[in-house]
């Protein structure tokens, strides 16, 4: 089917083939056009549409000539939003906007675009025509880049970004509560004045290494802050490139390591203490799961029955118990692990690996490891 187009009418007069000429121009810029191009009389109803609109929307022009613009409404948006729209064109004025529109194939879309009215030689509106062009990929984009910098704005780790030359040129929230420096106090510094003096080679290396297409993985080093303290931090660094791929700086993902360290220490100490304490302990350890394997057993316990640590892990906790206790060792079990009892004392009867019996007193405690149980056993030979 051929697409309406404008009027053209011919006339011998050089003037009159001129104006010809121009509208032959102006029909085949408005055809070829990459934006869509809606004409509309002065009640709204449309009247041509050129090839680009047909791609935007996906409607033929003989599908939508007649009927009113509202074909694509979305019904996402406030009446009152159209309402101004009509006022403001009705008004004679250009309007200038965003809607959010649905497709022909029911996909939504976003497309900006101006309405032109178009008046008469006694100022009477007699059409208008509207001006789209698709934005949904770039809005789609402008949003991401908005979450982007809301999570680099209100992350704790400090962002900085720099220029290829090595000047600061973004500095979030957390990078000022690192460093203690306002922005205003860093923007256009170097980098080097966050970093201690002996990492400064290393960072001027980590720079030209990223020219030169390298990644580098996380790595620890010293900061330091406006008051001159130092501070350990993880840092990555990454290559920032433009949309033509083109390098145009770097940024810097920086956290402060501190507490992490310190509770990473607390927890070897403390580590180092329990094993020390259950190692060297006088009386017999034992840790078993809650289906009686054994995982853990000190030098005392070892002695207390004849085996080896290593011969005891193959064991579980039923073989070395005597059958007449077996019995009362599951109820105990069974108790804790329903009744949620911390620990537990009661007598016990072993079998040493030379086959005799070992009478000892048992102190039981559940551990309780995100929800699987433990059992620590103090576990005393007394006499028969």
């Amino acid at each position: 089917m051929q697409e309406p187009g404008l009027e053209i009418s011919t006339s011998p007069n050089d003037d009159s083939l001129s104006v010809d000429i121009q509208r032959m121009s102006l029909e085949s810029a408005i055809r070829q056009a990459a934006e869509a191009i809606v004409i509309t009389s002065a009640t709204g109803k449309i009247q041509y549409v050129n090839p680009a609109f047909t791609r935007m929307t996906g409607y033929r022009s003989d599908e939508v000539l007649g009927h009113y613009p509202n074909v694509l409404k979305s019904g996402t948006q406030d009446p009152v939003y159209y309402e101004q729209l009509w006022q403001t064109i009705r008004a004679g004025r250009v309007w200038r906007g965003e809607l959010i529109n649905r497709r022909k194939d029911g996909s939504f879309y976003t497309e900006e675009m101006s309405i032109t009215p178009v008046l008469n030689a006694s100022g009477r509106i007699t059409s208008y025509i509207a001006i789209k062009q698709d934005v949904t990929e770039r809005r789609a984009a402008e949003a991401a880049r908005q979450f982007l910098a809301a999570i680099v704005a209100s992350t704790e780790d400090a962002v900085v970004g720099s220029t290829l030359d090595g000047k600061i040129l973004a500095w979030n929230h957390g990078a000022e509560k690192l460093h203690g420096y306002a922005a205003e106090e860093v923007l256009g510094q170097p980098v080097e004045i966050l970093l201690a003096p002996e990492h400064h080679d290393q960072c001027r290396r980590i720079a030209q290494g990223l020219l030169r297409g390298r990644t580098f993985p996380r790595f620890d080093c010293t900061a330091m802050r406006k008051s001159g303290e130092r501070v350990q931090v993880s840092l990555s660094v990454s290559l920032i490139r433009n949309w033509a791929g083109q390098p145009t700086g770097s940024a810097a993902i920086i956290r402060d390591v501190t507490a992490a360290r310190r509770i990473a220490r607390e927890l070897r100490n403390n580590e180092a203490r329990f094993r020390t304490a259950f190692e060297r302990a006088p009386f017999g350890m034992c840790i078993t799961t809650a289906d009686s394997h054994i995982l853990r057993v000190n030098e005392t316990f070892c002695r207390m029955l004849g085996y080896s640590a290593e011969e005891l892990l193959e064991l579980g906790w039923w073989d070395i118990t005597h059958p007449e206790d077996q019995e009362q060792c599951l109820r105990i079990y069974q108790q804790m692990l329903l009744e949620h009892e911390s620990s537990v004392e009661f007598l016990k009867r072993y079998i040493h690996k030379q086959g005799h019996t070992v009478c000892a007193r048992v102190s039981m405690s559940a551990i309780d490891l995100d929800g699987l149980c433990e059992f620590l056993a103090h576990v005393q030979e007394v006499d028969s």
